[in-house]
């Protein structure tokens, strides 16, 4: 049974045109094949018609007084509400240059008046189905998304019991008198960790998908390369890693978890694909954008390995194509991934390579001006940690400051307070991420309004973009500062 027999209206169709014979022609139109219309004779009214009720599709006239069809599309465009209705404009006006500009501002067809019947109902039902196919698709990829979310973050508490008793197991039998045991137990534990890395790529994939929009900060890039360091210490002292680190670094516009992830997959890989030992150098350059000449800063991490052929360089960063596919079987996301955060931000990616003679991979991120810079309050952990008052027997609650220092907090942290909720959180987020949620309560009430609440809300974020690894970390590093021993259980 169709809409017409069932009585129900196929679709809203909004009319905007400021002759009112070609509103009525227009109604009766699409009215005679099931349609609900509405017409407005302006600009203006086509406007609050719409956002009262959004309509499923516009047809709209562009010579019009006060307010013309292109100002109007535009004002629809830039509305949440309205962004997504197509619009097909209807004009006497036949020139290309007028076609070009409907299609600029947001129009997704252009019919000319005089217009037949049966070609305006026909763009009219074509461009409803598109639109109705692109919001189911819509619909199923942020489905598919949080379905992959809620897997793969379902995985990672599973995957550290195998990873630690494989490891623990590992440990127990390597001067063990039997080998093969022992060389079984390791590709277990190296699988694990593969797999802890498949899934973390796509929770980042499906955080990097969600985000809309993004809110660039300047970036403090020294404090991004301390945290990345820190979560490769282990694998830098055993391959007896030569990293260079330049003094100073540029203030970028980024997003800090993502640029982590980006220096953490160069980094690496750097490490992994180099030389022996391996020498990675990491710096940056300032550039423009070719397209805008914006000011730009192009950040590069150079390797000693063994260099990449041109075609090797040209499909590194498409989905499922991994570095070490140019030497051995395997496929993944990494660079891919890199890829997107970077387009996202605003900036591009690349590698530069000769065979023989190492690889350079890089990406690019706005600079940021010094009027973002001037007044972005920057704490170190050292002058953190002099702020912070401990509330114990004969503590001073207030003890008189320098005037001439900058103070970060009016406000004591209680350390014993704190000291089990950090403990219990850092325990609990591999495991049972509602019981972190629940906590991160009571450490908002810990940290309010101390020298800490910065850290507290780079935590708050991570945790509730369920960055696991990343939330693990700032605990790690409050736990650091306020010099409280975390054990992981």
């Amino acid at each position: 049974m169709n809409n017409i027999q069932s009585g129900m209206p196929k679709a809203n169709i909004l009319i905007v045109d400021d002759t009112p014979a070609n509103l009525r022609i227009l109604t009766e139109i699409l009215k005679e094949n099931g349609y609900k219309v509405r017409a407005a004779p302006n600009g203006k009214l086509a406007l609050k018609a719409a956002e009262s009720d959004p309509p499923d599709l516009v047809l709209l006239d562009i010579r019009m007084p006060g307010m013309d069809g292109y100002d109007v599309c535009s004002h629809l465009k830039l509305d949440k509400r309205t962004c997504d209705i197509p619009v097909i404009f209807l004009s006497a006006l036949s020139d290309a240059t007028d076609k070009v500009k409907a299609f600029s501002v947001g129009g997704v067809d252009y019919v000319t008046k005089p217009f037949q019947t049966i070609e305006v109902l026909a763009r009219v039902e074509t461009h409803l189905a598109v639109n109705h196919l692109q919001k189911g698709m819509e619909r199923q990829i942020a489905e598919l998304d949080a379905f992959g979310r809620t897997v793969a973050h379902d995985l990672k508490a599973p995957l550290s019991i195998l990873i630690g008793y494989s490891d623990m197991l590992s440990q127990k039998l390597r001067d063990s008198s039997d080998r093969k045991a022992h060389q079984y137990v390791e590709t277990i534990v190296r699988t694990g960790y593969k797999m802890v890395t498949i899934v973390e790529e796509l929770l980042l994939l499906a955080r990097v998908r969600q985000m809309d929009e993004v809110n660039l900060m300047p970036l403090d890039m020294a404090s991004v390369i301390t945290e990345v360091r820190e979560r490769f210490a282990a694998m830098i002292t055993k391959r007896r890693v030569e990293i260079i680190v330049p003094d100073q670094w540029p203030w970028a516009l980024s997003y800090a978890p993502w640029i982590e992830e980006v220096w953490s997959n160069y980094i690496s890989n750097a490490i992994k694909y180099g030389g022996l030992p391996p020498r990675v150098e990491l710096g940056s350059e300032l550039t423009t954008c070719e397209n805008t000449d914006r000011p730009m800063i192009r950040f590069f991490v150079r390797d000693n390995g063994l260099g990449l052929t041109q075609e090797d360089q040209d499909r590194l960063f498409t989905e499922f194509t991994r570095l070490h596919q140019v030497r051995a079987k395997g496929e993944g996301l990494g660079l891919s991934i890199v890829r997107r955060i970077i387009e996202k931000l605003g900036g591009e990616v690349g590698v530069e390579s000769t065979v023989g003679q190492g690889s350079l991979f890089y990406f690019t991120l706005p600079a940021a001006s010094g009027d973002t810079i001037v007044n972005r309050k920057k704490v170190s952990e050292s002058e953190i940690k002099t702020q912070i008052i401990r509330e114990e027997p004969g503590a001073q609650a207030n003890p008189a400051k320098d005037s001439s220092q900058e103070t970060v907090t009016d406000r004591p942290v209680d350390i014993e307070k704190v000291k089990p909720v950090i403990q219990e959180m850092f325990t609990s987020i591999e495991s049972d991420w509602h019981k972190v949620m629940d906590l991160m309560k009571s450490l908002e009430t810990l940290l309010a309004s101390s020298a800490l609440q910065a850290e507290y809300e780079n935590l708050k974020r991570e945790t509730d973009q369920f960055e696991a690894h990343l939330a693990q970390q700032r605990i790690y590093k409050i736990a650091r500062i306020l010099e409280i021993e975390v054990i992981k259980e």
